[in-house]
């Protein structure tokens, strides 16, 4: 198709502390087949500008939050279409134009988002590992990527025969975003998740919010972009109990706020999530009791039941009350 009108800029988000990851993904760009009209960097206030450079990338402070910087106005974007990235990826030279042009061959969209962990690749193990830990399941292809069950988990395809995909939910690391688009989602209504010592979910609640306030979502299997730091992620599992608890409680809060209370749900509907999370939960629990005994750290049985307990308290703090809905109204 012709991309010669098409003009994207990107927009990182960053501590600046990524280093050759960041060097590489910087690179990357200046070699993309179709080249970005802008890079924005935000950085998080207080951190100092990077060394690793390319010469054309202009910073821009913000305050610190993965929410925060990314829940942003974005007023020096000067294009129609915005390319949000983390600060460790790679980018082969066709993926920008290989995201944009499977977007409009589909019939168009809002956003396109990459396969950034692989979860049907993963071994037999490490599915059951991750369905017992954290409810995301497998599930037979039917013409979605990922979806969010009324639980609050998502599930992913498990056997994919193609290459792009509608999804509800996708990773934050690279997604080729309509600028009109991300600013209809009000992400900044989303900014008390940066309350936490780490917003857990918070790609979800972007790409989720986005999918029920009517935005279509693709996914794309193959667009060539790399998670540089995908390995660390998986073996990193050094949460200390705050950071379990916090987790837990944003468990709770996300099920509670997009997938509970939606003007959407009737009785039924209500009844029916409420015993989806109440069987996610009676796992989850059975799960972090057994991984506790297994590796004689209590903090994860401690962490997953005081968490879903904070969630229950935040729901119905008059500090959540003031949050806008999850369903915007038109």
């Amino acid at each position: 198709m012709n991309t010669h009108s098409f003009k994207y800029s990107v927009a990182i988000r960053t501590l600046g502390t990524a280093g050759e990851m960041y060097q590489k993904e910087l690179d990357s760009l200046m070699k993309q087949t179709i080249p970005p009209s802008q890079i924005i960097v935000y950085i998080a206030e207080g951190y100092p500008i990077p060394k690793e450079t390319v010469g054309v990338e202009k910073y821009v402070y913000v305050p610190k939050g993965m929410i925060a910087q990314r829940a942003l106005p974005y007023d020096e974007i000067d294009s129609d279409y915005v390319l949000l990235l983390d600060d460790d990826c790679y980018l082969a030279p066709s993926s920008v134009e290989t995201l944009y042009s499977s977007m409009q061959n589909a019939g168009g969209g809002d956003c396109i988002a990459v396969d950034a962990f692989q979860d049907h690749k993963m071994s037999k193990f490490a599915k059951i590992r991750t369905l017992l830990s954290s409810s995301v399941s497998p599930r037979k292809d039917d013409n979605w990527a990922f979806k969010i069950r009324c639980s609050g988990a998502s599930s992913y395809n498990n056997a994919p025969s193609r290459s792009l995909y509608l999804t509800q939910s996708a990773a934050g690391l690279c997604a080729l975003w309509k600028l009109e688009s991300l600013r209809n989602i009000h992400f900044e209504d989303e900014l008390w998740m940066d309350q936490f010592s780490y917003p857990a979910g918070e790609d979800q609640i972007m790409f989720n919010k986005a999918y029920k306030n009517g935005a279509r979502i693709w996914l794309h299997y193959d667009a060539g972009v790399t998670h540089l730091d995908a390995g660390v992620s998986r073996k990193n599992t050094s949460y200390h109990l705050t950071k379990r608890r916090d987790s837990a409680a944003l468990q709770f809060i996300i099920w509670y706020r997009s997938c509970y209370n939606i003007p959407s749900s009737n009785i039924l509907s209500k009844l029916l999530s409420i015993c989806a999370y109440s069987l996610r939960f009676l796992i989850s629990t059975n799960a972090q009791l057994i991984f506790s005994v297994c590796k004689f750290d209590f903090s994860l049985i401690v962490g997953y039941l005081s968490g879903n307990i904070r969630g229950l308290r935040y729901i119905l703090s008059n500090r959540y009350k003031d949050i806008p809905p999850f369903i915007i109204s038109k």
